[in-house]
This record gives C-alpha cells, structure tokens and sequence, in this order.
C-alpha cells in the first residue's frame, strides 16, 4: 500500500511539475503566451467562468448528453453480450456482423445518424449509444465464453441446469470483464460527447470550447478543456469506486494471489 501511495504522490507531483514548466515557459518565451497563456491565467478565467455558472451550466448539458447515451448502449449491450457469450451457435452467427461492423469508427457513422435522425438531441444520444455498445458487448461476451469448463462441470455436477448454471456461475464470472467493458465505454462516451457537441450542438462543454475558439478567447478555451479533464478524472475515479464494491470478490481474489 505504501508503494502504491509513494506512486501516486510522485505521479501528482510530475504534474505538479509539467504545470510549473507551462506557467515558466509561457511567462518567458516570446509569442507564446499568445498560443498558450500561462496556466495560472486559464486557472482564473475557469474559476471567473464556474462561479458565473456557464461552466457548470455547459457541463450539465454534457453530462445529460454522455450518460443517456451511456446507458441506452449499455442496455442493449450487456444482455446482448451475456447471450453471445453463452450460446456459442448464436455467437457463430452473428460473429462475422460483429467483424464486419466493430472496427467502424463512430465519428463515420455520424453523417447517417444525421440523416436518419436530424441534429438534434436524439442524434447525438445515438452515436454516443453505438459508440459505447461495442467495448461493452465485446468484453462482456468475451468474460462469458472464457469461463472454465471445470466450473460448469461442478455446477451440474451439484444438480444445476442451464439457467441456473448461467444466472450463479457465467453471471459473476463474466462481471469482471462487464466493469472493464464499461470503463472503457464511459471514456469512449466523454470524448464523443465532447466532439459532436464541437460540431452540431449549441450546448455543452465542447460546445463552449468552439464558441471560445471561434472567439478567440484562448484563456477561456483551455479554461474549458480542463474542466473537461477534471469531470474525465471524477468520472473515472467514481468509476472505480464502483466497481471496487460491485466486484469486491475479484479484487480480493487477485489480492490472494
């Protein structure tokens, strides 16, 4: 546990440290504070953009954005996931789709989610949606088909059928790829929130960081990224809170080892 603190405390100060070289530098070579202005001046145009509620307000819309999305892919993807997973004809099947459709960047997809679907809210929950669908259906599927034989052996052997051998032993079994899946899914879905509201939405933190460019407010503009820096970081962070007491068998497992 000390080593682990010792880590943390030196990677917090390596940023301390990057945050000091941009503030110098900034101060002190020529022009470039007109590209980078010095951290300390983004710092107060964010607090001075926080307290006059834009920041919060921006970052409401992007968070209503990111987690409805978030969760219609989930929905469809874990279910979908455990189905694959465990009936391996209906993995077969659907196997070459899933090839030929997985490695489709999102952003590709988004002049059809427009056609279909306009520019509006619904739009940009879709391809949040699609975007966040995939990791999830992969890893899930994935922590299903990787099971031991030897447990399902055990489990019949104690009496259990499909159902129950698929709701006491593939289900736990499989959650710990589930959490890894929908880690990865909650960045995919920040970034994408991020990137359709810089090109079709009049709300929103990448909304707010466009305007500022367009503006050529660039104190205000980086202001704006850091805070979707942070909200990545206590996304992530209250993610992990989770999964340690969702899944708090596994680590404990691990920790044993």
């Amino acid at each position: 546990m000390s080593v682990l603190a010792n880590t943390r405390a030196s990677g917090a100060l390596f940023v301390l440290a990057l945050l000091i070289v941009w503030e110098i530098s900034s101060r002190n070579v020529s022009g470039l504070s007109l590209l980078l202005p010095p951290f300390s001046t983004v710092v107060s145009h964010l607090i001075a953009s926080t307290l006059s509620g834009e920041i919060l307000s921006h970052g409401s819309a992007t968070l209503v954005r990111l987690f409805t999305g978030y969760f219609a892919g989930v929905i469809v993807a874990i279910p979908l996931g455990l189905l694959l997973g465990y009936l391996r004809p209906v993995y077969q099947l659907a196997e070459p789709l899933m090839e030929l459709l997985r490695p489709v960047p999102s952003i590709a997809i988004l002049p059809i989610a427009i056609l279909f679907l306009g520019l509006g809210f619904q739009m940009q929950t879709a391809v949040i949606g699609w975007a966040v669908f995939w990791p999830v259906l992969i890893a899930t599927s994935d922590g299903v088909r990787s099971l031991d034989p030897t447990l399902i052996n055990t489990a019949r052997a104690y009496g259990y059928r499909t159902f129950g051998i698929f709701r006491r032993v593939a289900l736990p079994a499989s959650l710990p790829y589930a959490m890894a899946g929908l880690r990865v899914a909650l960045t995919i879905a920040l970034i994408l929130a991020v990137f359709i509201e810089m090109i079709t939405s009049g709300s929103g933190l990448g909304y707010l960081i466009a305007h500022y460019r367009e503006a050529i407010r660039v104190p205000d503009m980086y202001g704006a990224i850091i805070a979707v820096a942070i909200l990545g970081y206590c996304l992530n962070m209250g993610f992990v809170w989770m999964e340690r007491i969702s899944v708090r068998w596994h680590h404990l497992s691990l920790q044993a080892l």
